[in-house]
C-alpha cells in the first residue's frame, strides 16, 4: 500500500473534541472523544489524535488526511464573546447589520426591541469599490 491508510475528521466543539478515524487497512471507522481545551483548541486536537493513535494502533506518520471543523466561531458569535474588531463592507451597506429584517415582537409594533449589533457603528467602514464575480475590482 503506497498511500497513507489513516484518515481523521475532527470536530472541535465547546465541550468536546470529537474524532472519526477511518483505517483503510481494515476498513474500520472508529470514534474518539476528548475534552476541548478552550484556552488553545489545538492542544485538545493534538492530544485527541495522539490518544486515538495509541488506542487504535496507528502511527502519526500513517495519517494521510486530517479534516477539521469547529463551532468555536459560531459559539463566540452566539455568546457575544468576540474580540473588538472592524467591519469592512461595500460603501453604503454599513448599516445593513443593524437594520436586520425588522424583527419585531408584533407585526405592527412601532417600538421594536433593539437588535444587538456585533460591530458598533463607528467601527463599520465602507469601501468605495466593488468586486466582480471573476475577482476583479471595479
Amino acid at each position: 500500500m503506497t498511500e497513507k491508510p489513516i484518515r481523521i475528521a475532527v470536530d472541535i466543539g465547546g465541550t468536546f473534541t470529537d474524532l472519526q478515524i477511518m483505517d483503510a487497512r481494515d476498513g474500520a471507522v472508529r470514534a474518539w472523544k476528548t475534552p476541548t481545551t478552550p484556552e488553545d483548541p489545538s492542544i485538545g486536537l493534538l492530544r485527541g489524535v495522539g490518544e486515538a493513535a495509541g488506542r487504535f494502533g496507528f502511527a502519526l506518520d500513517q495519517v494521510g488526511l486530517l479534516l477539521h471543523g469547529t463551532t468555536i466561531a459560531t459559539n463566540a458569535v452566539l455568546e457575544r464573546k468576540l474580540a473588538r474588531g472592524v467591519l469592512l463592507t461595500t460603501a453604503g451597506f454599513e448599516d445593513v447589520l443593524e437594520i436586520t429584517r425588522h424583527v419585531r415582537r408584533e407585526l405592527y409594533a412601532v417600538d421594536p426591541d433593539p437588535f444587538p449589533c456585533l460591530v458598533e457603528r463607528d467601527r463599520r467602514l465602507g469601501v468605495a469599490e466593488r468586486m466582480r464575480a471573476d475577482g476583479s475590482v471595479e
